[in-house]
């Protein structure tokens, strides 16, 4: 009982144990008293949305300019994708100068069903071939981790190969997910929680937190767009997709999306 009234019994309530205690009587000088204190209680994680935002492969994409906190040099890149066909090249992320079309990094899959990184210093660096059928079946979660050792490949969460480092020099201030500067790799099929990380996911990380939405406040995080509205037809009034991170690097339609 929450109550400070001395010699008041405070049951046990372990089964078949029967070792009440009490309060301290009247000629006890300290007394216990209670403090009503709010309860906090940690939020349960909440699982990643059911919808996807679809692109059509020809003309849609997702577009900002002057982005801030993006001239990373060791990141890590996440996706949720679910490609409408495989055997061909699709657009995830692209990070530079649009107008020059010089990259940062550009993160794609290509017609042999790999994952690919490049950047206007360095060479295609691809992982290990993934089956069509797992990027094609269903919603399928890819991350490549960049470090100044090595690069790593993920497909839900199980490594995809590693490659030798390579650096990666800043180079403009866009973004674009869902096609290439080039305008000749968009993506075909589904895309959602998109994240940017500053510095090395481990693999453990990225299995944690694949399957849960995030804040938006982690630590590291520079850029995360959830992406689960269905189509253009479910985004808010003004057109943007918020980007939940602190850089607030929101971004515009770039074609019409998918209705």
């Amino acid at each position: 009982p929450l109550i400070d009234t001395p010699e008041t019994e405070l049951p046990d309530l372990a089964p078949g144990n029967g070792h009440p205690g009490y309060l301290g009587g009247s000629s006890h000088s300290s007394q216990p008293r209670w403090i009503q204190r709010d309860l906090v209680l940690t939020p349960l994680p909440v699982a990643i949305a059911d919808t996807a935002l679809s692109f059509n492969g020809r003309d849609e994409y997702l577009a900002a300019e002057q982005v801030q906190g993006l001239n990373l040099s060791e990141f890590t890149l996440e996706a949720w994708v679910k490609l409408d066909a495989a055997g061909q090249r699709h657009g995830l992320i692209t990070q530079g100068d649009a107008t020059t079309n010089v990259t940062h990094f550009q993160w794609w899959i290509d017609a042999d069903n790999r994952l690919k990184l490049s950047s206007a210093t360095a060479n295609d660096i691809s992982s290990n071939v993934i089956a069509a059928s797992t990027l094609t079946a269903d919603r399928v979660h890819l991350s490549v981790v960049v470090g100044a050792d090595e690069i790593q490949f993920f497909v839900n969460g199980e490594s995809k190969g590693s490659r030798d480092a390579v650096a990666f020099t800043s180079a403009g201030s866009d973004l674009y997910l869902g096609r290439s500067f080039d305008e000749v790799t968009y993506l075909q099929g589904t895309m959602q929680e998109v994240r940017i990380w500053r510095g090395l996911r481990s693999q453990a990380q990225l299995v944690q937190n694949r399957d849960r939405q995030l804040s938006g406040a982690e630590a590291g995080l520079v850029g995360y767009w959830r992406l689960d509205s269905r189509d253009a037809t479910d985004l808010p009034d003004d057109g943007l997709i918020r980007d939940l991170s602190f850089n607030r690097n929101h971004l515009h339609l770039g074609g019409l999306l998918a209705i």
